[in-house]
């Protein structure tokens, strides 16, 4: 018995070095560019056909925000920096078909451009994001799913925008 816990220690010892050497590491905390703490985030615009982008994508930044331990400050005035969106496409493409007129899953694509604006200075990111979601026979239930495609592509672009602005200082 001994043996055998001896073993699944040099195990786990070797499943952790494993996760450290592959560069993995925990989302939450990353720093921002000058001990960045409060970030103010107005609405988003929406240059898009997609009513409500604009809330959906301004939720998702706020949330990733302070999911990351980071505030959200209520005006410019009182942030460090500030962080502005502009939704630039939210569509669906076709992904798989039954035959050439009926569709099986669909592709929700989300673009926008996000500016991020410090004291020092301004980056510009774009960044697209999609989702795939199921194409039901009732369309008002692939409506749902579309827009819930489009949810989870806003939250995973939000994502993607904090850590490439961590990434980069």
């Amino acid at each position: 018995m001994k043996r055998r816990g001896r073993w699944l220690f040099v195990g786990l010892i070797g499943v952790a070095l494993a996760a450290a050497s592959c560069g993995y590491r925990f989302v939450g905390g990353e720093p921002l560019p000058g001990g960045i703490q409060r970030i103010f985030v107005p609405m988003a615009q929406n240059r898009t056909a997609e009513s409500g982008m604009e809330s959906v994508v301004t939720n998702g930044l706020r949330r990733e925000i302070i999911r990351r331990g980071l505030a959200v400050s209520a005006d410019r005035a009182g942030a460090d920096a500030a962080l502005t969106a502009a939704v630039i496409r939210a569509s669906g493409d076709t992904i798989t078909r039954q035959t050439t007129v009926r569709a099986l899953e669909r592709e929700a694509v989300l673009t926008a451009v996000v500016v991020f604006s410090t004291a020092d200075g301004t980056r510009s990111l774009r960044i697209t994001t999609s989702e795939t979601y199921v194409v039901e026979p009732d369309p008002a239930a692939t409506d749902r799913q579309r827009r819930l495609a489009l949810e989870q592509a806003a939250e995973r672009l939000a994502q993607k925008v904090l850590s490439d602005l961590s990434a980069d200082f």
